[in-house]
């Protein structure tokens, strides 16, 4: 479900995070696609303020299979078209 998948994401942003509670899954952001959701990640600060100086730089997106619990963060190497884009060939 999309609350299971959300959880996952929020685990993988706590561990990367190291538990920080300033970085958070961004929801009205989040991108549903037919395998899943990919969730986008930012500063408490940023959501709330929508001030750049809040900005966290090298914040990357989670991306969450529901069909197979896969979870990872983006390449920051690639623009998150061209990374969901490699993902998604992968699953055909």
């Amino acid at each position: 479900t999309y609350e299971e998948c959300l959880q996952m994401a929020t685990d993988k942003l706590k561990e990367v995070s190291e538990n920080d509670p300033n970085y958070i899954i961004w929801e009205a952001k989040t991108i549903e696609k037919e395998y899943g959701w990919v969730f986008t990640q930012s500063s408490r600060g940023y959501i709330q303020s929508k001030d750049r100086s809040d900005l966290v730089p090298g914040i990357m997106p989670i991306v969450v299979n529901k069909n197979d619990s896969t979870c990872f963060m983006v390449a920051s190497s690639a623009s998150l078209e061209i990374s969901l884009e490699s993902y998604e060939k992968t699953l055909k």
